[in-house]
């Protein structure tokens, strides 16, 4: 079987093609790890493809597996242009995937 050329228009067909409930990343990588690793090739993260394809990333989250209440945290990004839930390190998810993936290089 010939090896799919991914890019970023089929990225975006290809999550837009998903009910709204199924768009998270684990879902995603579990179903069709291809195109999740061809979102984090050209997008940086999933959450950078998720906004490319125009959706808001903290819905598609909400989607997402659930966490106990327990470990809910209602902590923003340290980043004081960024609204969104604290991830890991003071950063939200697509904040801290950014600084990941800079580190690495």
């Amino acid at each position: 079987m010939p090896r799919r050329r991914w890019t970023k228009d089929i990225i975006i067909a290809e999550i837009l093609s998903f009910p709204p409930g199924k768009r998270y990343s684990t879902y995603i990588k579990g179903i069709q790890e291809s195109l999740w690793k061809a979102a984090i090739r050209h997008f940086g993260s999933w959450g950078s493809a998720i906004i490319a394809c125009g959706l808001d990333y903290e819905e598609v989250v909400q989607h997402g597996p659930r966490q106990s209440p327990s470990n809910k945290s209602n902590k923003k990004c340290i980043l004081s242009s960024c609204n969104s839930k604290h991830h890991a390190k003071g950063y939200c998810h697509i904040h801290y995937n950014i600084m990941r993936n800079a580190n690495k290089g």
